[in-house]
């Protein structure tokens, strides 16, 4: 009886022990979801000029089919796909806003760059859309990261705002291999390109004598 015993308890030991362990490799087994950030900094930093315009970045969209997080590929003409396991922490739109204001703010081309919710009064604002951003695989030899802008700055000091610039901006940059990390670091190439481009074309508009950010 006590043999008996002691083997149904070896028995059921093994059993459990195979359960646990399948359970712990069905965990490690799943797929890990990664999310990257975009990373793009100026080669210098440029002081505000004293004379310059105050701008703020108001508004940042982005085209219905790169409005998500998840990073999206191209491998047909017409056939784009998602990837849910490759993603932005957060919306790429919104990175490049902020990467947008940061990069006037080093250009030295404005007197201030507001933050959005700022209460202070911009003299321009800049306003863009992501038109597209994905990796491009349709040569699978030839892999690319492709990111398109679009940036339109108003001057608001007049009653009717008018457009004072407006351009679009494209980057198709070739990538040592279909990756995540490589198409993030295609991505931050081509979007330190287009950031260099903008900054100096923005109009070096000064603002009035003596005029100064006011409140609302």
């Amino acid at each position: 009886m006590k043999k008996s015993y002691v083997y149904t308890l070896i028995v059921v030991g093994f059993a459990i022990s195979g359960i646990l362990f399948g359970c712990v490799n069905l965990r490690r087994d799943y797929p890990i979801r990664t999310f990257y950030v975009l990373e793009a900094k100026p080669d210098k930093i440029i002081p505000q000029a004293q004379d310059g315009p105050i701008i703020q970045v108001q508004l940042f969209r982005a085209s219905p089919g790169f409005s998500s997080s998840e990073f999206v590929y191209r491998t047909g003409e017409s056939i784009f796909e998602s990837d849910s396991y490759n993603a932005f922490f957060t919306l790429p739109s919104d990175q490049i806003r902020a990467l947008t204001s940061q990069w006037i703010r080093d250009s030295g081309r404005a007197s201030a760059v507001l933050d959005r919710s700022s209460r202070l009064r911009p003299t321009d604002v800049v306003e863009g859309n992501l038109v597209a951003l994905y990796g491009d695989f349709r040569d699978r030899d030839k892999p690319r990261a492709v990111i398109e802008l679009e940036f339109l700055i108003m001057d608001i000091r007049p009653i009717q705002p008018r457009i004072s610039f407006s351009r679009s901006y494209r980057e198709s940059i070739p990538i040592t291999e279909s990756t995540a990390d490589a198409l993030v670091e295609g991505w931050n190439e081509g979007l330190k390109k287009i950031l260099t481009e903008f900054v100096n074309d923005i109009p070096e508009e000064k603002a009035e004598d003596g005029e100064k950010p006011a409140t609302d």
